[in-house]
C-alpha cells in the first residue's frame, strides 16, 4: 500500500557491521513506505543490533484532496528508540532530501530496555508548494506512519508480530520522560474518516461535520502539527450528525489537526 505524506520508501534489513554508513538504493523508483511500519527486525536485548532503512522522497503529496509539490523534506528526529539505539542518515550533515531523492537511515546499538513493543516517532520538516514549511510527527497525519520496533529477550527464537491497534501496550524507552512523546496528540488518527472538513484546503471559513454519540457538550479542538492546542470550540449537546462552521481568517497558513471529543482526528489545510 502506498502512503502519501511521510516520503519514506523503507526496506529494513540487517547489517553485519554497526555504525557503517548506509548506501542509498538508487534503483528505487516508487515513493512510499516499505515494508509496513510493523516490519522492522526485532532487537535482542544486550546483543548488537543493526538495520538499514531505505527511502525515496515523494514528488507531490495529497493534502485534503489537493496534490501539492514536495520541494524538500528533512528528517528531524526518531524518538522513543529503545535506549542504547542510535540513528544516522547517509546525508547526516543536514538530513534534507529534495523532491524524489533517495536516502537511507542506519539504526544501530545495544539496548537493555524491557522486552516489548515501542512505537517510534518520526519527526519531519517539509517544504510544500503553496503551503510552505511544516513540521510534525508523521504518525499523527496517518496511522500507517506509526512505526514500531520490537525488543525480545536474548536468544528468543521468534520475533512476535507487532500490535498496531490503538490499544496496544506500547512501551516508553527507559531514558525518556515518564510521559510518552506521542501523548500530546491523540492516538486515534485511524478514526479520521469520522469527521469531514469542507472545503479543504480552506482560506477563511470551514464547515466541519461529524458523527456524535455525546449526551453532553461536544469538544472540538484544533492542534498544530507540533501538538500545540491553538483553538477550542464547545458545541451544543447532540446525538447524531453535527455540523458547524469555523472562522479561520486569523489562522496562519499551514496544516492543522482537528479533534472531536478526544478521539477523532482529521487534517485541515489553511491556504492564503
Amino acid at each position: 500500500m502506498k502512503h502519501l505524506f511521510l516520503p519514506l520508501f523503507i526496506a529494513a534489513c540487517f547489517a553485519m557491521q554497526a555504525n557503517s554508513q548506509c548506501v542509498p538504493d538508487v534503483t528505487l523508483t516508487e515513493p512510499g513506505l516499505y515494508p509496513d511500519s510493523d516490519s522492522l527486525p526485532c532487537v535482542e536485548r544486550t546483543a548488537p543490533y543493526a538495520a538499514v532503512i531505505q527511502f525515496k522522497n515523494f514528488e507531490e503529496v495529497d493534502f485534503g484532496g489537493t496534490l501539492v509539490g514536495m520541494n524538500w523534506l528533512r528528517i528531524d528526529s526518531i524518538e522513543n528508540l529503545p535506549c542504547g539505539l542510535q540513528w544516522t542518515c547517509n546525508n547526516d550533515d543536514d538530513r534534507t532530501y529534495s523532491s524524489g531523492e533517495v536516502g537511507c537511515i542506519d539504526i544501530w546499538g545495544t539496548t537493555s530496555d524491557a522486552a516489548g513493543q515501542y512505537r517510534l516517532g518520526i519527526w519531519i520538516t517539509a517544504n510544500l508548494e503553496f503551503i510552505g514549511t511544516i513540521t510534525g510527527e508523521a504518525g499523527a497525519l496517518d496511522p500507517s506512519f506509526k512505526y514500531f520496533i520490537r525488543v525480545i529477550e536474548l536468544g528468543q527464537p521468534v520475533c512476535p508480530p507487532a500490535d498496531t491497534a490503538a490499544s496496544a501496550n506500547n512501551l516508553n524507552a527507559s531514558c525518556n520522560t515518564p510521559e510518552p512523546w506521542w501523548a500530546s496528540v491523540n492516538d486515534h488518527a485511524a478514526q479520521a474518516n469520522e469527521i469531514a472538513v469542507y472545503p479543504n484546503p480552506v482560506a477563511t471559513t470551514a464547515t466541519l461535520s461529524f458523527e456524535s454519540a455525546q449526551t453532553g457538550e461536544n469538544v472540538l479542538r484544533i492542534f498544530s502539527l507540533q501538538g500545540e492546542l491553538v483553538h477550542t470550540i464547545l458545541l451544543p449537546a447532540a446525538n447524531g450528525f453535527c455540523t458547524t462552521e469555523i472562522d479561520l481568517s486569523h489562522f496562519s497558513q499551514g496544516v492543522y489537526l482537528v479533534e472531536v471529543n478526544g478521539s477523532v482526528l482529521q487534517k485541515m489545510v489553511v491556504m492564503r
